[in-house]
């Protein structure tokens, strides 16, 4: 319930996303699981949302990345900033 918790605001702005969202949201926390640490004194619910919040803001890098690709008259401008 965590998992899909923490992607429903997401869910809801993005909702062709949806799979995409929830499915990172759930294999992060599958992660977590498996690495871990009980001897390092923190909870398990913390150290897992700090996860899941990090897989879900991948994807959205991922999003915003694909759609300046499809658009690159709109793609933000990276360059020097010397004269």
């Amino acid at each position: 319930p965590m998992a899909r918790r923490l992607a429903r605001p997401l869910r809801d702005n993005w909702p062709s996303q949806r799979d995409e969202l929830d499915s990172a949201a759930l294999l992060a926390l599958v992660e977590a699981a498996g690495s871990f640490d009980p001897d390092r004194k923190v909870r398990f619910s913390t150290f897992a949302r700090m996860r899941i919040q990090g897989a879900l803001r991948d994807v959205l890098r991922r999003m915003a990345l694909r759609g300046w690709r499809a658009d690159a008259g709109h793609a933000p401008f990276v360059g020097s900033l010397e004269s």
